[in-house]
C-alpha cells in the first residue's frame, strides 16, 4: 500500500517541489517497515531469487561504472537514483505475491498516468509557449509548445508515458467492468499526451512496445497492425508529420548535437 501511494506521489507531485532524496528516504522507510513485519510474519521476507537476471546485470553494470567513473561525485549522485529504484524493485517483488496486490500497484500507477495526462491537456489549452531550447523552430516551425505535465521537460514526461502506456493497455485486456474502462481511459489520455510531448524518440519507443506486445500475445495481428499504422500516416496532423520527418533532417540542431 505504501509503495502504491509513493508511486502515485512520484507521478503527480510537480518536480519543482520534489527532491530525489525524498524518494530514497521513502523506500528506505518502507524497507525498514517490511523488515520489521518480517519478524512476525514469514510471508514478509525479502525475495531476491525472483528478481530475475536482467535487473541484477543492470545493477552490476551501474555499480561497476560508478566505481570507475572519471567524475565519481556526479556518478555517485546518479547511482543514488538507481539505488532508489533497485530497492523499490526488491520491495515490489517481495511484497507482491498475489494478483490483487499487483493490481493495486498498477491501478495507482494508472491513476497517476491519468492525472498527469489530464494536466497536460490543461497545459495545452492554456496556450503553452514554444520553448526554443526544446524545439528548433527553423526546422519545426509548426510545432506548438511541448507539454511536460508535472515533470521537468517533455522528454522526461514522454519517458514515463512510454513506460506506463503498455501496462495500461495490458490492463484493458485482463480486467473487466469499471477497471477496464478506467484502464482504457488512462491509455487513451496517455497516448494523446504522448503525441503532445512531440518527443520523437518516445513515439518510436511506444510503437516498438506495442509491436512487441502484439508479437507476444497475437502474432497474427502484426500485418494488420503495420497496415493500420501506414494508413494512419495521412491522417496525422501536419505538426506531428513534420516533426517525424525532422528526425531525418541533419539541419535540426537536436539531431546534429546528438551526432556530435
Amino acid at each position: 500500500v505504501l509503495l502504491s501511494w509513493l508511486l502515485l506521489a512520484l507521478l503527480i507531485i510537480p518536480q519543482d517541489f520534489w527532491n530525489n532524496m525524498y524518494s530514497l528516504a521513502a523506500v528506505l522507510v518502507i524497507l525498514l517497515l517490511f523488515w520489521f513485519g518480517g519478524m512476525r510474519h514469514k510471508s514478509l521476507r525479502l525475495d531476491l531469487r525472483h528478481i530475475g537476471i536482467y535487473p541484477v546485470i543492470f545493477a552490476c553494470i551501474v555499480a561497476f561504472f560508478t566505481l570507475f567513473s572519471r567524475d565519481r561525485s556526479s556518478s555517485l549522485r546518479f547511482f543514488m537514483f538507481h539505488f532508489t529504484c533497485m530497492v523499490a524493485v526488491i520491495l515490489l517483488v517481495s511484497s507482491t505475491n498475489s494478483f490483487d496486490r499487483l493490481k493495486r500497484i498498477v491501478l495507482f500507477a494508472l491513476s497517476g498516468l491519468l492525472i498527469a495526462s489530464l494536466y497536460a491537456f490543461i497545459q495545452r489549452a492554456s496556450g503553452l509557449e514554444v520553448d526554443e531550447l526544446l524545439v528548433d523552430i527553423t526546422v519545426s516551425a509548426d510545432t506548438p509548445g511541448r507539454v511536460f505535465s508535472f515533470f521537468e521537460n517533455p522528454n522526461s514526461f514522454a519517458t514515463v508515458l512510454v513506460l506506463l502506456l503498455p501496462t495500461a493497455l495490458a490492463m484493458v485486456f485482463i480486467c473487466n467492468g469499471w477497471l477496464r474502462i478506467f484502464s482504457l481511459a488512462s491509455f487513451a489520455a496517455g497516448t494523446a499526451a504522448l503525441l503532445m510531448t512531440y518527443s520523437r524518440g518516445a513515439w518510436l519507443g511506444f510503437f516498438i512496445s506495442i509491436f512487441v506486445m502484439i508479437l507476444i500475445l497475437k502474432p497474427k495481428l502484426i500485418p494488420p497492425f503495420i497496415v493500420l499504422c501506414i494508413m494512419a500516416i495521412p491522417l496525422l496532423p501536419n505538426s506531428i508529420y513534420n516533426r517525424i520527418l525532422s528526425s531525418f533532417n541533419s539541419s535540426d540542431t537536436s539531431i546534429s548535437s546528438r551526432k556530435e
